[in-house]
């Protein structure tokens, strides 16, 4: 049925994505049970689209007793490495960038994701090249090069390592479908 009187319970900015949602569920064509199948189908897309708009203005990196000062220089060290997971800063050169020093930001990534920077930064590398493998159109050494190795021989120790799959057998259960990406 429809709604007569709008009911408020809280105010909340949308952005242009929910707002296309809503409005898509508003006009839709379908009636009686295909629309009411449609409506239970995509009931959860609005808060799932709302609550990643207040993640990401709230800051992912917050956590219970963080300064705010610290949950936001953390957030740009992990962004500043994604970026960057095929050539990363160093620590010390990281922390310049960021108008820290290299001891609290080491502080703040064992605090709160229990590895160091440079564990982190190759967690990015090996988690990119698990999916450079597994979409299979480049070869080896393409993916090491793409992900900041000189010699496949280097990246195929550190990915072993990370892994315990040499990069080929990881590309083989990835064929086979038997390997799935986070």
């Amino acid at each position: 049925g429809r709604l007569t009187t709008p009911a408020r319970l809280a105010s909340l900015p949308i952005g242009a994505d929910v707002a296309a949602l809503v409005r898509d569920l508003a006009h839709s064509r379908l009636t009686g049970s295909l629309r009411r199948a449609q409506l239970q189908a995509r009931a959860a897309e609005p808060l799932v689209l709302v609550a990643a708009g207040w993640r990401e203005k709230l800051g992912h990196e917050s956590w219970p007793g963080a300064r705010p000062r610290d949950a936001e220089l953390l957030a740009a060290a992990r962004r500043v490495l994604g970026e960057r997971f095929a050539d990363p800063p160093t620590l010390t050169g990281l922390a310049a960038m960021l108008g820290t020093n290299k001891n609290k930001l080491n502080q703040l990534f064992q605090a709160r994701l229990q590895v160091t920077p440079r564990a982190y930064s190759l967690r990015l590398r090996i988690e990119r090249a698990q999916v450079l493998i597994a979409q299979g159109r480049m070869n080896l050494a393409q993916v090491a090069e793409a992900v900041g190795y000189q010699h496949q021989s280097s990246f195929t120790a550190a990915f072993r390592e990370a892994t315990g799959l040499s990069p080929g057998r990881y590309a083989q259960l990835a064929r086979q479908g038997a390997v799935s990406l986070h």
